[in-house]
Protein backbone atom coordinates (compact mmCIF):
# COMPACT_ATOMS: atom_id res chain seq x y z
CA UNK A 1 0.00 0.00 0.00
CA UNK A 2 2.64 2.55 0.74
CA UNK A 3 4.16 1.51 -2.57
CA UNK A 4 1.88 2.99 -4.73
CA UNK A 5 1.25 6.00 -2.69
CA UNK A 6 4.35 6.74 -3.20
CA UNK A 7 4.28 6.64 -6.66
CA UNK A 8 0.96 8.32 -6.91
CA UNK A 9 2.67 11.21 -4.92
CA UNK A 10 5.55 11.18 -6.92
CA UNK A 11 3.62 11.30 -10.83
CA UNK A 12 1.14 14.07 -8.84
CA UNK A 13 4.26 16.00 -7.60
CA UNK A 14 5.58 16.03 -11.55
CA UNK A 15 2.13 16.50 -13.21
CA UNK A 16 1.90 19.73 -10.99
CA UNK A 17 5.42 20.72 -12.05
CA UNK A 18 5.16 20.25 -15.62
CA UNK A 19 1.64 22.04 -15.71
CA UNK A 20 3.42 25.02 -13.77
CA UNK A 21 6.55 25.22 -16.36
CA UNK A 22 3.89 24.99 -19.41
CA UNK A 23 1.98 28.10 -17.17
CA UNK A 24 5.09 29.70 -16.81
CA UNK A 25 6.03 29.25 -20.50
CA UNK A 26 2.84 30.00 -21.90
CA UNK A 27 3.24 33.43 -19.93
CA UNK A 28 6.16 34.29 -21.18
CA UNK A 29 5.20 33.48 -24.51
CA UNK A 30 2.19 35.86 -23.83
CA UNK A 31 4.23 38.32 -22.47
CA UNK A 32 6.50 38.74 -25.61
CA UNK A 33 3.78 38.66 -27.79
CA UNK A 34 2.13 41.36 -25.88
CA UNK A 35 5.76 43.22 -26.27
CA UNK A 36 5.40 42.62 -30.03
CA UNK A 37 2.29 43.82 -30.94
CA UNK A 38 3.00 47.14 -28.26
CA UNK A 39 5.96 47.49 -30.63
CA UNK A 40 4.00 46.98 -33.96
CA UNK A 41 1.22 49.61 -32.05
CA UNK A 42 4.24 51.91 -31.40
CA UNK A 43 5.72 51.81 -34.81
CA UNK A 44 1.96 51.93 -36.80
CA UNK A 45 1.35 54.85 -34.48
CA UNK A 46 4.49 56.90 -35.73
CA UNK A 47 3.39 60.41 -37.45
CA UNK A 48 3.63 60.45 -41.44
CA UNK A 49 5.54 64.06 -42.75
CA UNK A 50 5.71 64.69 -45.95
CA UNK A 51 9.60 66.70 -46.91
CA UNK A 52 6.83 69.50 -47.74
CA UNK A 53 6.32 69.64 -44.46
CA UNK A 54 9.60 70.50 -42.75
CA UNK A 55 11.74 73.46 -43.56
CA UNK A 56 14.94 74.79 -41.77
CA UNK A 57 15.74 77.71 -40.17
CA UNK A 58 17.71 79.97 -42.79
CA UNK A 59 20.26 82.93 -42.05
CA UNK A 60 18.87 85.72 -44.48
CA UNK A 61 18.57 89.30 -45.12
CA UNK A 62 15.12 90.23 -43.61
CA UNK A 63 13.56 93.77 -44.80
CA UNK A 64 12.80 96.09 -42.20
CA UNK A 65 9.38 97.13 -42.58
CA UNK A 66 7.29 100.00 -40.82
CA UNK A 67 3.15 98.87 -41.01
CA UNK A 68 0.81 101.82 -42.92
CA UNK A 69 -2.84 101.87 -43.63
CA UNK A 70 -4.56 104.43 -44.93
CA UNK A 71 -6.81 105.61 -48.41
CA UNK A 72 -6.34 106.24 -51.79
CA UNK A 73 -6.51 110.06 -52.99
CA UNK A 74 -5.91 111.50 -56.59
CA UNK A 75 -2.78 113.85 -56.98
CA UNK A 76 -5.49 116.65 -57.95
CA UNK A 77 -8.72 117.07 -56.83
CA UNK A 78 -10.21 120.44 -57.60
CA UNK A 79 -12.93 122.28 -56.51
CA UNK A 80 -15.06 124.05 -58.92
CA UNK A 81 -16.75 127.08 -57.74
CA UNK A 82 -19.39 129.61 -58.87
CA UNK A 83 -17.54 133.01 -59.10
CA UNK A 84 -20.67 135.17 -59.36
CA UNK A 85 -23.88 134.88 -57.89
CA UNK A 86 -27.21 133.60 -59.52
CA UNK A 87 -28.97 130.86 -61.81
CA UNK A 88 -26.61 127.78 -62.58
CA UNK A 89 -27.59 127.17 -66.16
CA UNK A 90 -26.32 124.60 -69.23
CA UNK A 91 -24.66 122.22 -66.26
CA UNK A 92 -24.63 118.75 -68.22
CA UNK A 93 -21.85 116.74 -66.40
CA UNK A 94 -22.55 113.97 -63.94
CA UNK A 95 -20.18 112.27 -62.14
CA UNK A 96 -17.65 109.51 -63.65
CA UNK A 97 -17.88 112.31 -66.93
CA UNK A 98 -14.38 112.82 -68.68
CA UNK A 99 -13.78 116.74 -69.08
CA UNK A 100 -10.79 118.21 -71.19
CA UNK A 101 -8.45 121.23 -70.51
CA UNK A 102 -10.46 124.67 -71.75
CA UNK A 103 -14.20 122.95 -71.63
CA UNK A 104 -17.12 124.69 -70.32
CA UNK A 105 -18.42 123.58 -67.54
CA UNK A 106 -21.48 125.48 -66.48
CA UNK A 107 -22.78 129.25 -66.88
CA UNK A 108 -24.53 131.78 -64.36
CA UNK A 109 -27.10 133.73 -65.33
CA UNK A 110 -26.56 137.19 -65.30
CA UNK A 111 -28.21 139.60 -67.76
CA UNK A 112 -26.45 142.45 -66.45
CA UNK A 113 -23.03 141.07 -66.50
CA UNK A 114 -23.28 142.07 -70.31
CA UNK A 115 -24.92 145.63 -69.79
CA UNK A 116 -21.70 146.56 -67.58
CA UNK A 117 -19.47 145.55 -69.97
CA UNK A 118 -21.17 147.55 -72.88
CA UNK A 119 -21.94 150.26 -70.48
CA UNK A 120 -18.12 150.47 -69.32
CA UNK A 121 -17.00 150.77 -72.72
CA UNK A 122 -19.26 153.71 -73.50
CA UNK A 123 -18.00 155.48 -70.51
CA UNK A 124 -14.15 154.47 -71.98
CA UNK A 125 -15.24 156.24 -75.29
CA UNK A 126 -16.46 159.23 -73.90
CA UNK A 127 -13.05 159.55 -71.60
CA UNK A 128 -11.29 158.92 -74.76
CA UNK A 129 -13.11 161.92 -76.52
CA UNK A 130 -12.71 164.09 -73.33
CA UNK A 131 -9.26 163.25 -73.43
CA UNK A 132 -8.72 164.00 -77.02
CA UNK A 133 -10.27 167.93 -76.82
CA UNK A 134 -7.77 168.57 -73.53
CA UNK A 135 -4.89 167.03 -75.69
CA UNK A 136 -5.67 169.43 -78.42
CA UNK A 137 -6.61 172.54 -75.90
CA UNK A 138 -3.30 171.92 -74.19
CA UNK A 139 -1.53 171.91 -77.26
CA UNK A 140 -2.87 175.24 -78.20
CA UNK A 141 -2.28 176.93 -75.34
CA UNK A 142 1.32 176.05 -75.26
CA UNK A 143 1.79 177.17 -78.89
CA UNK A 144 -0.03 180.77 -77.16
CA UNK A 145 2.22 180.45 -74.27
CA UNK A 146 5.45 180.07 -76.44
CA UNK A 147 4.32 183.93 -78.61
CA UNK A 148 3.25 185.56 -75.23
CA UNK A 149 -0.36 185.88 -76.04
CA UNK A 150 -1.22 183.73 -72.74
CA UNK A 151 -0.30 183.81 -69.20
CA UNK A 152 1.86 180.46 -67.35
CA UNK A 153 -1.54 180.30 -64.95
CA UNK A 154 -3.49 179.43 -68.44
CA UNK A 155 -1.31 177.18 -69.31
CA UNK A 156 -0.84 175.08 -65.97
CA UNK A 157 -4.51 175.13 -65.89
CA UNK A 158 -4.63 174.02 -69.36
CA UNK A 159 -1.63 170.96 -68.67
CA UNK A 160 -3.99 169.99 -65.55
CA UNK A 161 -7.00 169.62 -67.29
CA UNK A 162 -5.13 167.57 -69.35
CA UNK A 163 -3.48 165.11 -66.94
CA UNK A 164 -7.15 164.92 -65.50
CA UNK A 165 -8.84 163.48 -68.43
CA UNK A 166 -5.45 161.42 -69.27
CA UNK A 167 -6.69 159.85 -65.89
CA UNK A 168 -9.98 159.93 -66.52
CA UNK A 169 -9.45 157.83 -69.52
CA UNK A 170 -7.36 155.43 -67.59
CA UNK A 171 -9.87 154.83 -64.51
CA UNK A 172 -12.50 154.06 -67.82
CA UNK A 173 -10.56 151.13 -69.17
CA UNK A 174 -10.16 149.91 -66.01
CA UNK A 175 -14.00 149.84 -65.53
CA UNK A 176 -14.03 148.27 -69.01
CA UNK A 177 -11.92 145.32 -67.66
CA UNK A 178 -13.74 145.04 -64.23
CA UNK A 179 -16.73 144.41 -66.43
CA UNK A 180 -15.36 141.93 -68.34
CA UNK A 181 -13.84 139.98 -65.31
CA UNK A 182 -17.19 140.02 -64.36
CA UNK A 183 -18.69 138.74 -67.05
CA UNK A 184 -16.23 135.81 -67.67
CA UNK A 185 -17.05 134.80 -63.92
CA UNK A 186 -20.38 133.54 -65.18
CA UNK A 187 -18.74 131.12 -66.64
CA UNK A 188 -16.83 128.12 -65.50
CA UNK A 189 -14.04 126.14 -67.51
CA UNK A 190 -12.20 122.89 -66.45
CA UNK A 191 -8.55 123.55 -65.83
CA UNK A 192 -7.27 120.20 -66.29
CA UNK A 193 -8.15 116.91 -68.62
CA UNK A 194 -10.14 114.85 -65.89
CA UNK A 195 -13.17 113.04 -63.91
CA UNK A 196 -16.32 114.64 -62.64
CA UNK A 197 -16.44 113.50 -58.95
CA UNK A 198 -18.89 114.62 -57.83
CA UNK A 199 -21.80 116.94 -58.36
CA UNK A 200 -22.75 119.49 -55.66
CA UNK A 201 -25.61 121.33 -57.62
CA UNK A 202 -28.48 120.79 -59.85
CA UNK A 203 -29.09 122.81 -62.96
CA UNK A 204 -31.17 125.96 -62.16
CA UNK A 205 -30.11 126.14 -58.57
CA UNK A 206 -29.21 129.56 -57.34
CA UNK A 207 -25.72 129.66 -55.92
CA UNK A 208 -23.57 131.77 -54.07
CA UNK A 209 -20.01 133.32 -54.89
CA UNK A 210 -17.44 130.65 -53.83
CA UNK A 211 -19.91 128.18 -53.87
CA UNK A 212 -18.78 124.81 -54.62
CA UNK A 213 -20.38 123.17 -58.24
CA UNK A 214 -18.40 120.57 -59.33
CA UNK A 215 -15.11 118.50 -57.96
CA UNK A 216 -12.59 117.30 -60.85
CA UNK A 217 -10.20 115.26 -60.14
CA UNK A 218 -6.94 113.55 -62.55
CA UNK A 219 -7.22 109.65 -62.85
CA UNK A 220 -3.69 110.07 -64.01
CA UNK A 221 -2.03 109.71 -60.77
CA UNK A 222 -2.97 109.06 -57.35
CA UNK A 223 -1.13 108.55 -53.94
CA UNK A 224 -1.52 106.91 -51.05
CA UNK A 225 -2.75 108.92 -47.49
CA UNK A 226 -1.79 106.71 -44.75
CA UNK A 227 -0.51 106.67 -41.16
CA UNK A 228 1.86 104.82 -39.37
CA UNK A 229 2.91 104.65 -35.62
CA UNK A 230 4.61 107.63 -34.06
CA UNK A 231 7.37 105.43 -33.18
CA UNK A 232 8.15 103.57 -36.28
CA UNK A 233 8.23 107.60 -38.06
CA UNK A 234 11.67 107.98 -37.20
CA UNK A 235 12.84 105.36 -39.57
CA UNK A 236 10.97 106.95 -42.48
CA UNK A 237 12.78 109.12 -45.00
CA UNK A 238 11.15 110.88 -48.64
CA UNK A 239 12.43 108.46 -51.68
CA UNK A 240 11.53 105.30 -49.35
CA UNK A 241 9.74 102.43 -51.28
CA UNK A 242 6.46 100.60 -50.91
CA UNK A 243 4.39 97.97 -51.26
CA UNK A 244 0.33 97.97 -50.93
CA UNK A 245 -2.51 96.16 -51.35
CA UNK A 246 -5.78 97.64 -52.46
CA UNK A 247 -8.96 96.20 -51.13
CA UNK A 248 -10.51 94.82 -54.39
CA UNK A 249 -7.46 95.03 -56.41
CA UNK A 250 -5.70 91.64 -55.74
CA UNK A 251 -1.92 92.09 -56.86
CA UNK A 252 0.38 94.65 -55.06
CA UNK A 253 1.31 97.55 -55.95
CA UNK A 254 4.48 99.77 -55.51
CA UNK A 255 4.83 103.39 -54.15
CA UNK A 256 7.23 105.98 -52.92
CA UNK A 257 7.26 108.07 -49.80
CA UNK A 258 7.25 111.76 -50.63
CA UNK A 259 6.07 113.62 -47.45
CA UNK A 260 6.07 112.92 -43.66
CA UNK A 261 3.61 114.67 -41.73
CA UNK A 262 4.69 117.27 -38.98
CA UNK A 263 2.17 115.95 -36.81
CA UNK A 264 0.40 113.36 -35.15
CA UNK A 265 -3.24 112.52 -35.76
CA UNK A 266 -6.00 113.95 -33.14
CA UNK A 267 -7.72 110.71 -31.66
CA UNK A 268 -4.78 107.90 -33.15
CA UNK A 269 -1.85 110.26 -32.27
CA UNK A 270 -0.30 108.14 -35.62
CA UNK A 271 1.63 110.53 -38.10
CA UNK A 272 0.47 110.71 -42.08
CA UNK A 273 2.58 109.90 -44.52
CA UNK A 274 2.26 110.19 -48.11
CA UNK A 275 3.24 108.00 -50.75
CA UNK A 276 3.20 107.96 -54.65
CA UNK A 277 2.25 105.32 -56.33
CA UNK A 278 4.33 103.97 -59.19
CA UNK A 279 3.30 103.47 -62.87
CA UNK A 280 3.77 100.07 -63.94
CA UNK A 281 7.86 99.10 -64.62
CA UNK A 282 8.71 101.48 -62.27
CA UNK A 283 12.09 99.58 -59.99
CA UNK A 284 12.06 98.14 -56.98
CA UNK A 285 14.80 97.82 -54.31
CA UNK A 286 14.85 94.29 -54.69
CA UNK A 287 13.48 92.79 -51.46
CA UNK A 288 12.91 89.51 -52.27
CA UNK A 289 9.26 90.10 -52.41
CA UNK A 290 8.82 89.50 -56.43
CA UNK A 291 7.21 86.59 -57.14
CA UNK A 292 8.97 83.52 -57.70
CA UNK A 293 11.71 84.77 -55.91
CA UNK A 294 13.97 83.00 -53.13
CA UNK A 295 13.89 84.25 -49.90
CA UNK A 296 16.27 87.18 -48.97
CA UNK A 297 17.64 87.57 -52.55
CA UNK A 298 17.14 90.33 -54.95
CA UNK A 299 14.71 90.24 -57.10
CA UNK A 300 15.61 90.69 -61.27
CA UNK A 301 15.99 94.03 -62.64
CA UNK A 302 13.34 93.05 -65.30
CA UNK A 303 11.06 91.84 -62.34
CA UNK A 304 12.02 94.58 -59.95
CA UNK A 305 9.22 96.91 -58.67
CA UNK A 306 6.49 95.03 -61.82
CA UNK A 307 3.06 96.54 -61.33
CA UNK A 308 0.83 93.93 -61.02
CA UNK A 309 -2.27 96.10 -60.21
CA UNK A 310 -5.05 97.25 -62.69
CA UNK A 311 -4.60 101.16 -63.06
CA UNK A 312 -8.38 100.84 -63.87
CA UNK A 313 -9.31 99.86 -60.07
CA UNK A 314 -7.63 102.67 -58.49
CA UNK A 315 -10.74 104.75 -57.18
CA UNK A 316 -10.60 107.54 -55.26
CA UNK A 317 -11.22 106.64 -50.86
CA UNK A 318 -10.20 102.96 -51.36
CA UNK A 319 -8.76 101.56 -48.29
CA UNK A 320 -5.37 100.13 -48.85
CA UNK A 321 -2.98 98.22 -46.67
CA UNK A 322 1.20 97.87 -46.62
CA UNK A 323 4.28 98.56 -45.66
CA UNK A 324 7.44 100.87 -46.11
CA UNK A 325 10.73 99.20 -46.55
CA UNK A 326 13.75 100.89 -44.14
CA UNK A 327 16.25 98.66 -44.62
CA UNK A 328 17.25 95.03 -44.25
CA UNK A 329 19.19 92.93 -41.10
CA UNK A 330 20.77 89.88 -41.25
CA UNK A 331 18.90 87.69 -38.74
CA UNK A 332 18.06 83.74 -38.46
CA UNK A 333 14.10 83.23 -39.71
CA UNK A 334 11.61 80.56 -40.44
CA UNK A 335 8.42 81.17 -42.23
CA UNK A 336 5.85 82.61 -39.63
CA UNK A 337 3.24 79.35 -39.80
CA UNK A 338 6.48 77.54 -38.40
CA UNK A 339 6.01 79.41 -34.69
CA UNK A 340 3.64 77.97 -32.65
CA UNK A 341 2.36 80.29 -30.03
CA UNK A 342 -0.76 78.12 -28.08
CA UNK A 343 1.79 78.32 -25.15
CA UNK A 344 2.80 81.21 -23.04
CA UNK A 345 6.15 81.35 -24.48
CA UNK A 346 6.44 80.52 -28.60
CA UNK A 347 8.04 77.87 -29.55
CA UNK A 348 9.05 75.61 -33.05
CA UNK A 349 8.70 72.30 -33.38
CA UNK A 350 12.86 70.75 -34.02
CA UNK A 351 13.10 67.53 -35.75
CA UNK A 352 16.01 65.19 -34.15
CA UNK A 353 16.41 62.16 -35.72
CA UNK A 354 12.77 60.86 -35.23
CA UNK A 355 11.46 62.51 -32.44
CA UNK A 356 10.04 65.83 -32.25
CA UNK A 357 11.31 68.40 -29.57
CA UNK A 358 9.73 71.39 -28.71
CA UNK A 359 12.20 74.50 -28.28
CA UNK A 360 11.57 77.97 -27.02
CA UNK A 361 12.73 80.78 -29.36
CA UNK A 362 12.43 84.69 -29.12
CA UNK A 363 10.81 86.30 -31.97
CA UNK A 364 12.22 89.41 -33.81
CA UNK A 365 11.01 91.26 -36.63
CA UNK A 366 8.49 90.16 -39.17
CA UNK A 367 8.57 91.00 -42.85
CA UNK A 368 7.26 89.47 -46.35
CA UNK A 369 9.26 87.35 -48.29
CA UNK A 370 8.37 86.24 -51.61
CA UNK A 371 4.46 86.93 -50.84
CA UNK A 372 5.49 84.94 -47.33
CA UNK A 373 5.59 86.28 -44.04
CA UNK A 374 9.20 85.41 -42.55
CA UNK A 375 9.77 85.70 -38.75
CA UNK A 376 12.93 86.61 -37.30
CA UNK A 377 13.88 84.22 -33.90
CA UNK A 378 16.70 83.63 -31.55
CA UNK A 379 17.47 80.44 -29.90
CA UNK A 380 17.61 78.21 -32.54
CA UNK A 381 20.66 77.49 -34.92
CA UNK A 382 20.79 78.41 -38.45
CA UNK A 383 20.07 75.12 -40.67
CA UNK A 384 18.16 73.67 -37.90
CA UNK A 385 15.32 71.00 -39.30
CA UNK A 386 11.83 72.16 -37.68
CA UNK A 387 8.28 71.42 -39.27
CA UNK A 388 6.52 74.02 -40.82
CA UNK A 389 2.44 74.70 -39.90
CA UNK A 390 0.94 72.30 -42.42
CA UNK A 391 2.71 69.56 -40.08
CA UNK A 392 0.02 70.26 -37.04
CA UNK A 393 0.22 70.35 -33.86
CA UNK A 394 2.17 67.65 -32.41
CA UNK A 395 3.38 66.68 -28.52
CA UNK A 396 7.07 66.74 -27.34
CA UNK A 397 9.14 63.57 -28.24
CA UNK A 398 6.44 62.57 -30.36
CA UNK A 399 8.15 59.68 -33.05
CA UNK A 400 7.82 60.66 -36.76
CA UNK A 401 8.18 59.06 -40.57
CA UNK A 402 9.36 60.59 -43.04
CA UNK A 403 7.93 59.20 -46.12
CA UNK A 404 9.23 59.66 -49.60
CA UNK A 405 8.02 62.46 -51.88
CA UNK A 406 5.51 61.53 -55.05
CA UNK A 407 8.50 62.63 -57.39
CA UNK A 408 10.70 60.56 -55.30
CA UNK A 409 8.62 57.36 -54.97
CA UNK A 410 8.49 57.88 -58.92
CA UNK A 411 12.15 57.40 -59.27
CA UNK A 412 12.55 54.68 -57.40
CA UNK A 413 10.00 52.47 -59.33
CA UNK A 414 11.62 53.57 -62.32
CA UNK A 415 14.77 52.96 -61.26
CA UNK A 416 13.45 49.14 -59.99
CA UNK A 417 12.31 48.93 -63.30
CA UNK A 418 14.88 50.35 -65.39
CA UNK A 419 17.42 47.23 -62.81
CA UNK A 420 14.58 44.60 -63.39
CA UNK A 421 14.58 45.13 -66.73
CA UNK A 422 18.20 45.24 -67.13
CA UNK A 423 18.49 41.90 -65.22
CA UNK A 424 16.38 40.02 -67.33
CA UNK A 425 18.22 40.77 -70.61
CA UNK A 426 21.43 39.80 -68.39
CA UNK A 427 20.19 36.41 -66.94
CA UNK A 428 18.66 35.49 -70.17
CA UNK A 429 20.29 32.61 -72.33
CA UNK A 430 22.00 33.31 -76.09
CA UNK A 431 20.35 32.55 -79.05
CA UNK A 432 21.16 29.89 -81.24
Amino acid sequence: MKKPLLWFLVLTTLALLAWGGTRAWQREQARAQALQQEMQQRQALRVRLLPSEITTVQALALPQQVPASGTLRPAQRLSIKAQAGGRVQQLQLREGQAVRAGQRLFVIAAPDAAARVQQAQQQARAAQAQLSMAQRTADNDRALAEQGFLSPTARASSAAQLQAARAQHQAALAAVEVARKGLGDTQAHSPIDGLVAARHVQPGEVVAPGQTVLEIVAPQAFEWQAEVAAADARHLAPGQRAQLWIEGGGAPWQAELERIGPATQAGSRNVAVFLRLLPPGAGGEGTGESAGEAPGQAAPDAAQGAQAGDAALLRDGLFAHGHIRTGAQQVLAVPQTAIRTERPQPYVLVLQGQRVQQRSVTLGPRALLDGQPWQAIEGVAAGTPILSGAAGLLADGTLVQIEASADAQAEAEAGAAASADALGHTSAPPGP
